[in-house]
């Protein structure tokens, strides 16, 4: 193509892979910078949701007061870590406090819900036309309340936002013969039919491979990037390149670092909220729907191939990926509450998600590079209609 151009994309998770897709169809030159290769940080064993259902932003009141309450609890789904202060975190507190005082909750879901909304037709649109397998599971999403005051407070988010088209409606029926899950203690449910789970390592993988194929796309997996102020937080340092070095070779450079994006770009307000999963293989009797419980936040997703991946919690601590214990025990007690699991899981998980006080993901052109990050939660749900926006940009 005539306006084809050269272009870097520093990070190989969800975001800089669907990225490149983007790019790579418009005929751009791709290359990209990670010192990990494909998926090995937030994309590698996450959720596994694509939940429109779940694209709510957590600037609410109520979380405030729920945080403030768990703050000495260990095994409470949003832990502060107290013995973990910085000045990036007591930024990124009072930005979300502000976010929560400014009443941005209902537009910001709106607006997570129109991102989601959009990635889910282009992800069904790639499927079709790339036919790439990553053990995509079209089972729905069941999200369960055990107690009346959330669930009543389910019920007016869904007349909220009932025009939004997000397909979220009260569940009825026995939800244990439907959906082979305990149904004890819960007071409420609602059904997102048209949500689905995929494994999302897998999917970045098979989509590198097929932008390998098919396109002017490479990837140099042992090259740190650095700023000028920062230096890039992981892998090896062995082939540094700077950020003024990639402006130099490359028209555009395009910042996909997850929550290390701060690290190359310390202006945005972007931290590393830590989450766990933990992963169950061949099983048999897992839940025939994905399930999201409101009150302990956590996911259970069954995979395609027999794969049960469930996940939760936010931790904030800076940038530690210790994997701890008491963290992991929560998702594993749900597991043998709440379902029928009897196999043990084989893979425990920690990674740092990329969040924004207000939630919304940064889609701009800062200090000459272009940033696509800060999805936190939602990077899964929301990562090809980001794509998409940043390279029409381009």
């Amino acid at each position: 193509m005539g306006n084809s151009k050269s272009i870097a994309i520093v990070g190989a998770g969800v975001a800089g892979i669907t990225t490149s897709y983007f790019l790579a169809k418009k005929g751009h030159k791709i290359r990209v910078f990670d010192p990990n290769g494909v998926a090995h940080e937030c994309s590698y064993a996450n959720g596994g949701q694509l939940s429109v259902c779940n694209a709510e932003v957590w600037n609410t009141y109520s979380n405030i007061i729920k945080g403030l309450k768990w703050l000495n609890q260990e095994d409470a789904p949003l832990a502060f870590r107290p013995d973990v202060w910085s000045w990036r975190k007591i930024k990124w507190i009072a930005g979300f406090i502000g976010a929560t005082l400014g009443n941005g909750y209902l537009y910001h879901t709106r607006k997570t819900i129109e991102y989601s909304l959009r990635s889910r037709r282009l992800m069904k649109k790639l499927m079709k036309e790339v036919g790439i397998d990553f053990h995509h599971n079209d089972c729905g999403i069941l999200h369960i309340y055990k107690n009346q005051k959330s669930w009543d407070k389910a019920r007016k988010t869904l007349d909220t936002f009932k025009d939004s088209k997000w397909g979220r409606v009260e569940a009825k029926g026995n939800l244990e013969k439907k959906y082979n899950i305990c149904s004890d203690n819960i007071v409420g449910a609602t059904l997102t039919k048209a949500d689905s789970v995929g494994d999302i390592h897998t999917f970045c993988r098979e989509l590198h491979y097929h932008l390998q194929e098919n396109y002017d796309y490479k990837i140099a997996p042992n090259t740190i990037v650095t700023s000028e102020e920062v230096k890039y937080l992981c892998g090896r340092r062995d082939h540094p390149k700077s950020l003024k070095e990639l402006r130099n070779e490359f028209d555009e450079v395009i910042i996909c670092a997850g929550a290390y994006t701060s690290a190359l770009i310390p202006s945005l307000n972007i931290y590393p909220i830590k989450g766990y999963s933990i992963t169950y293989h061949n099983v048999k009797s897992a839940p025939t729907v994905s399930v999201l419980d409101d009150d302990k936040k956590i996911v259970a997703s069954p995979f395609a191939n027999g794969t049960f991946r469930v996940a939760g919690t936010a931790e904030l601590a800076d940038w530690n990926h210790e994997v701890r214990q008491e963290r992991i025990l929560p998702l594993s007690k749900w597991v043998k509450d709440n379902t029928f699991v009897d196999e043990n899981y084989d893979r425990e998980w920690a990674c740092l998600r990329p969040m924004t006080p207000n939630m919304l993901p940064i889609i701009k052109k800062v200090k000459g590079v272009w940033v696509n990050s800060g999805a936190g939660h939602l990077g899964w749900t929301m990562g090809m209609a980001l794509a998409e926006k940043i390279a029409k940009e381009i």
